[in-house]
């Protein structure tokens, strides 16, 4: 719709003008996370306090990252087919249910494109596919030589003492 191309061309001009002038998130950014796997649901407010009180930057999560063509509307049948390939490169559904290699391929091209500085993989306890690569990633963030933080959490519930220990180990880690 003609509305939504006119807010994500401000958006992208604001975000055009912010780089012109050197201008970043934080004051002072001192590094930048990419944060591939599910944000805390039950404390979104952790990316503010990073950013913050730590000069945290993330300026690519999993969650936000689209891998998608352009859908072809000539015909009925394209736009369906666009449509099913656009919900298999659906975050998540990209990275953890296909070959591994979906997942890191598009970590390391993440932390290059972002250039990211630090990894964090905030597990959720119940994401059996995302613990099965774990090996992989770990790998793949040694090649790149990029320092990976693993926690292993409850993404959606805060368990007792669970967010104070998150921001211990961000904390730390950083």
């Amino acid at each position: 719709k003609p509305e939504a191309t006119a807010v994500f061309k401000q958006v992208r001009d604001d975000a055009k003008r912010r780089v012109d002038r050197g201008e970043g998130v934080v004051a002072e950014e001192k590094v930048r996370v990419i944060w591939f796997m599910l944000p805390l649901y039950f404390d979104l407010g952790i990316f503010d306090w990073m950013e913050q009180d730590l000069g945290a930057v993330i300026p690519m999560d999993m969650v936000s990252y689209m891998m998608t063509d352009t859908i072809d509307t000539s015909t009925p049948d394209s736009m369906l087919k666009g449509l099913g390939r656009k919900a298999l490169n659906t975050p998540m559904a990209r990275q953890l249910r296909g070959p591994t290699s979906f997942y890191t391929n598009d970590l390391v091209r993440v932390v290059e494109d972002y250039q990211g500085d630090v990894v964090i993989f905030a597990g959720h306890e119940g994401c059996k596919m995302a613990w099965g690569s774990i090996g992989l990633i770990r790998d793949t963030c040694k090649e790149l030589g990029k320092p990976l933080l693993v926690m292993d959490v409850d993404a959606f519930v805060e368990r007792p003492g669970q967010g104070v220990a998150v921001r211990n180990k961000i904390e730390e880690f950083l």
